[in-house]
């Protein structure tokens, strides 16, 4: 199962999650859509997660993406940068 850390989102004109941008270590970004990543999650494909401040939080699925709740907003899906399809 490879890692895969998530460091923007591409949200529609509501701010639902329409995809995210992550990086698996090399140093790029790579998108992917909302429905592939809930199939990664569900399958133990790949394992999301969000790490903003040192304080990492894994992404879980119930029909959409979430994070662990926590104290912490920044590291909200709703609160990452945007992205595109192009990976940033």
């Amino acid at each position: 199962m490879v890692e895969r850390r998530i460091e923007r989102t591409e949200k529609d004109s509501e701010g639902d999650i329409l995809g995210v941008c992550f990086s698996d270590g090399d140093g790029k970004l790579y998108y992917t859509s909302k429905d592939e990543a809930i199939a990664d999650i569900d399958s133990g494909k790949h394992r999301y997660y969000v790490e903003v401040d040192g304080k990492r939080v894994d992404v879980h699925t119930k029909h959409y993406l979430t994070t662990d709740p926590d104290p912490s907003k920044p590291n909200n899906l709703d609160n990452l940068p945007g992205c595109t399809r192009k990976g940033s």
